[in-house]
Protein backbone atom coordinates (compact mmCIF):
# COMPACT_ATOMS: atom_id res chain seq x y z
CA UNK A 1 0.00 0.00 0.00
CA UNK A 2 2.94 2.28 0.68
CA UNK A 3 4.12 1.87 -2.92
CA UNK A 4 0.59 2.51 -4.18
CA UNK A 5 0.48 5.82 -2.34
CA UNK A 6 3.95 6.67 -3.61
CA UNK A 7 3.03 5.94 -7.22
CA UNK A 8 -0.10 8.10 -6.89
CA UNK A 9 1.89 11.03 -5.52
CA UNK A 10 4.57 10.65 -8.20
CA UNK A 11 1.82 10.52 -10.83
CA UNK A 12 0.62 13.96 -9.78
CA UNK A 13 4.11 15.47 -9.84
CA UNK A 14 5.34 14.60 -13.33
CA UNK A 15 4.52 15.65 -16.87
CA UNK A 16 6.60 12.93 -18.58
CA UNK A 17 4.38 10.44 -20.44
CA UNK A 18 6.59 7.44 -19.67
CA UNK A 19 6.65 8.20 -15.94
CA UNK A 20 2.87 8.77 -15.98
CA UNK A 21 2.36 5.40 -17.67
CA UNK A 22 4.67 3.56 -15.28
CA UNK A 23 2.98 5.16 -12.26
CA UNK A 24 -0.47 4.13 -13.49
CA UNK A 25 0.77 0.58 -14.12
CA UNK A 26 2.26 0.42 -10.62
CA UNK A 27 -0.93 1.82 -9.09
CA UNK A 28 -2.98 -0.93 -10.71
CA UNK A 29 -0.39 -3.56 -9.87
CA UNK A 30 -0.29 -2.61 -6.21
CA UNK A 31 -4.09 -2.46 -5.94
CA UNK A 32 -4.64 -5.91 -7.43
CA UNK A 33 -3.22 -7.57 -4.31
CA UNK A 34 -6.01 -6.09 -2.22
CA UNK A 35 -8.64 -7.16 -4.74
CA UNK A 36 -7.41 -10.74 -4.36
CA UNK A 37 -6.49 -10.71 -0.67
CA UNK A 38 -9.56 -9.06 0.88
CA UNK A 39 -12.17 -11.65 -0.22
CA UNK A 40 -9.93 -14.45 1.09
CA UNK A 41 -9.47 -12.55 4.33
CA UNK A 42 -13.24 -12.07 4.68
CA UNK A 43 -13.82 -15.77 4.02
CA UNK A 44 -11.26 -16.92 6.59
CA UNK A 45 -11.88 -14.44 9.40
CA UNK A 46 -15.58 -13.71 9.01
CA UNK A 47 -18.29 -15.61 10.82
CA UNK A 48 -21.03 -17.17 8.72
CA UNK A 49 -23.20 -14.07 9.21
CA UNK A 50 -20.36 -11.61 8.58
CA UNK A 51 -18.99 -13.29 5.43
CA UNK A 52 -21.86 -12.35 3.17
CA UNK A 53 -21.95 -8.78 4.51
CA UNK A 54 -18.22 -8.27 4.14
CA UNK A 55 -18.14 -9.75 0.63
CA UNK A 56 -21.09 -7.55 -0.35
CA UNK A 57 -19.19 -4.47 0.81
CA UNK A 58 -16.15 -5.58 -1.17
CA UNK A 59 -18.18 -6.18 -4.33
CA UNK A 60 -20.07 -2.90 -4.12
CA UNK A 61 -17.00 -0.80 -3.21
CA UNK A 62 -15.57 -0.70 -6.75
CA UNK A 63 -18.67 0.58 -8.57
CA UNK A 64 -19.51 3.03 -5.78
CA UNK A 65 -15.92 4.27 -5.75
CA UNK A 66 -16.05 4.88 -9.50
CA UNK A 67 -19.41 6.64 -9.31
CA UNK A 68 -18.40 8.82 -6.36
CA UNK A 69 -14.96 9.46 -7.85
CA UNK A 70 -16.35 10.61 -11.18
CA UNK A 71 -18.97 12.74 -9.44
CA UNK A 72 -16.43 14.36 -7.14
CA UNK A 73 -13.80 14.90 -9.81
CA UNK A 74 -16.05 16.12 -12.59
CA UNK A 75 -18.16 18.36 -10.41
CA UNK A 76 -15.75 19.82 -7.92
CA UNK A 77 -12.10 18.93 -8.31
CA UNK A 78 -11.60 19.56 -12.04
CA UNK A 79 -13.32 22.93 -11.95
CA UNK A 80 -11.42 24.11 -8.87
CA UNK A 81 -8.06 22.33 -8.63
CA UNK A 82 -7.19 20.33 -11.76
CA UNK A 83 -6.88 16.64 -12.52
CA UNK A 84 -4.02 16.04 -10.07
CA UNK A 85 -6.26 16.75 -7.09
CA UNK A 86 -8.21 13.53 -7.67
CA UNK A 87 -5.04 11.50 -7.20
CA UNK A 88 -4.02 13.54 -4.15
CA UNK A 89 -7.42 12.78 -2.62
CA UNK A 90 -6.96 9.08 -3.32
CA UNK A 91 -3.47 9.09 -1.80
CA UNK A 92 -4.72 10.96 1.27
CA UNK A 93 -7.59 8.51 1.75
CA UNK A 94 -5.25 5.52 1.44
CA UNK A 95 -2.79 6.82 4.05
CA UNK A 96 -5.02 6.10 7.10
CA UNK A 97 -5.67 2.60 5.73
CA UNK A 98 -1.93 2.02 5.45
CA UNK A 99 -1.36 3.02 9.07
CA UNK A 100 -4.39 1.00 10.16
CA UNK A 101 -3.01 -2.14 8.55
CA UNK A 102 0.40 -1.56 10.15
CA UNK A 103 -1.24 -1.20 13.57
CA UNK A 104 -3.33 -4.37 13.19
CA UNK A 105 -1.88 -7.45 14.94
CA UNK A 106 -0.57 -10.17 12.61
CA UNK A 107 -3.04 -12.73 13.92
CA UNK A 108 -5.79 -10.83 12.08
CA UNK A 109 -3.85 -10.36 8.87
CA UNK A 110 -1.56 -13.37 8.41
CA UNK A 111 -3.59 -15.85 6.40
CA UNK A 112 -0.75 -18.41 6.28
CA UNK A 113 -0.85 -18.85 10.07
CA UNK A 114 -4.63 -19.13 10.08
CA UNK A 115 -4.64 -21.68 7.25
CA UNK A 116 -2.08 -23.77 9.15
CA UNK A 117 -4.25 -23.63 12.26
CA UNK A 118 -7.39 -24.57 10.29
CA UNK A 119 -5.60 -27.52 8.64
CA UNK A 120 -4.47 -28.76 12.06
CA UNK A 121 -8.04 -28.47 13.39
CA UNK A 122 -9.28 -30.31 10.28
CA UNK A 123 -6.79 -33.16 10.87
CA UNK A 124 -7.89 -33.45 14.50
CA UNK A 125 -11.56 -33.49 13.50
CA UNK A 126 -10.88 -36.11 10.82
CA UNK A 127 -9.06 -38.29 13.37
CA UNK A 128 -12.00 -38.06 15.81
CA UNK A 129 -14.43 -38.93 13.02
CA UNK A 130 -12.42 -42.01 12.06
CA UNK A 131 -12.31 -43.10 15.72
CA UNK A 132 -16.09 -42.67 15.96
CA UNK A 133 -16.58 -44.71 12.78
CA UNK A 134 -14.33 -47.46 14.16
CA UNK A 135 -16.49 -47.64 17.31
CA UNK A 136 -19.65 -47.85 15.19
CA UNK A 137 -18.19 -50.72 13.15
CA UNK A 138 -17.44 -52.68 16.34
CA UNK A 139 -21.07 -52.27 17.45
CA UNK A 140 -22.40 -53.72 14.19
CA UNK A 141 -20.61 -57.08 14.22
CA UNK A 142 -23.62 -59.36 14.64
CA UNK A 143 -25.73 -60.84 11.83
CA UNK A 144 -28.74 -58.60 12.45
CA UNK A 145 -30.38 -56.35 9.87
CA UNK A 146 -28.52 -53.39 11.32
CA UNK A 147 -25.24 -54.88 10.20
CA UNK A 148 -26.42 -54.95 6.59
CA UNK A 149 -27.47 -51.28 6.56
CA UNK A 150 -24.36 -49.21 6.13
CA UNK A 151 -24.27 -45.47 6.36
CA UNK A 152 -20.74 -45.00 5.08
CA UNK A 153 -19.00 -45.72 1.79
CA UNK A 154 -17.15 -48.99 1.37
CA UNK A 155 -13.42 -48.83 1.67
CA UNK A 156 -11.48 -51.13 -0.59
Amino acid sequence: MFFNIGSLILFTQTKNFVVLSVCRIFTGLFQVFFAIYFPVWADIYGTEIQKSTWLTYLIIANPLGVIMGYGLCSGFVNTSYGWQAAFWVQACLLAPSFFGIIATPNQYIDIQDTVRRLKLMNKEAKKKLEEANAENIDELTDDSDEALATDRPLRI
